[in-house]
């Protein structure tokens, strides 16, 4: 016997078809309010990319102004970020140093942002102190701010040679003071924010760099291009594989030599043609060194016109 359905069960087949059934299950989700702010962070690859572009920056600058200083100087990168202008001005501590810079061909500016203790610390020491004491509470003269200048400038110097896969050129403007950066870009405007820490001898603080995300962004696909876009991780199994075949094609000094003794009077009395009487058998082999390590004992040999090393036994295996 059939069963007659009633309207209501026909309702819910229905409704169970069109998959409105699942609605009391969606209502569940739980829903996040979307923050417009965060569109265009750093990507995994693309924040991998900035930091080994700006480490090496790091690296070159500490050598650079550690070369003028003459003494102890170390740059670290701490982060990379994008932020809004305003939110970058909101975290620049009140005493600072602070110093355009504009990106030709772009027409564009940035802004770096150098801690007081440091600033003084440079100042200091190119000024023939020593680079301690504790920081003045009193604002920077004119003669100050040009040595500061003169940091800014290979601050820029190095940033352009980091950044010469875009073919831009970082070019030192002047100092500003608080009141005047909020004038170089609008408020709402995307920068990419890099931190580092300085440390000049006992002195330690911070340096940003503000640059603007259009000109970053330009750097980044650039970037994408020329660079490969995976990575082998240290902790992958392949990373061992990939390391021993990159070394396999690594070059190394071989030498054949032979560790004697002569005394001063004989090698006085050198002369081409002179024969040296080395105080080891002839029969004896030689030591084959790499790197200067001795690491193979072998002898002179020669096939056709090439001069060969025949290895006899390892150093290692001689020892013991």
């Amino acid at each position: 016997m059939e069963k007659i359905l009633t309207q209501a069960e026909i309702d819910a087949m229905v409704r169970t078809a069109r998959g409105t059934g699942t609605s009391a299950a969606m209502a569940e989700v739980p829903v996040v309010r979307w923050d417009y702010r965060q569109a265009g962070r750093l990507g995994r690859e693309q924040l991998a990319s900035v930091s080994m572009l700006h480490e090496a920056f790091a690296r070159s600058l500490t050598y650079s102004i550690g070369a003028l200083l003459r003494t102890a100087f170390n740059v670290t990168m701490m982060s990379a970020e994008h932020l809004g202008f305003r939110d970058f001005l909101g975290g620049v501590p009140e005493g600072t140093f602070l110093a355009s810079y504009t990106l030709d061909p772009f027409n564009g500016s940035g802004l770096i942002q150098l801690d007081l203790a440091v600033a003084y610390a440079l100042t200091d020491i190119l000024l023939g102190g020593d680079g301690s004491g504790a920081t003045p509470a009193r604002g920077m003269t004119e003669i100050e701010e040009q040595v500061v200048e003169t940091a800014m400038h290979l601050i820029c110097r190095e940033l352009q040679t980091a950044w010469q896969a875009l073919n831009v050129e970082f070019r030192f403007e002047k100092r500003q003071h608080p009141g005047e950066v909020q004038q170089l870009m609008l408020p709402e405007e995307r920068i990419l924010c890099l931190s580092f820490e300085v440390l000049v001898k006992e002195r330690r603080g911070t340096m940003s760099i503000a640059v603007p995300t259009v000109i970053s962004s330009a750097l980044l696909r650039k970037l994408s291009i020329t660079r490969p876009r995976f990575y082998t991780r240290h902790d992958s199994p392949d990373f061992t594989r990939s390391l021993r075949k990159l070394l396999l094609k690594c070059p190394f000094h071989f030498e054949l030599g032979l560790a004697a003794t002569a005394s001063s009077a004989e090698l006085a009395d050198l002369y081409p043609g002179k024969v040296l009487v080395l105080n080891r058998a002839a029969d004896e082999p030689a030591a084959l060194f790499a790197m200067g390590s001795p690491i193979f004992e072998a002898s002179l040999a020669r096939v056709g016109n090439q001069r060969v090393a025949q290895v006899l036994a390892s150093v290692e295996e001689e020892r013991n």
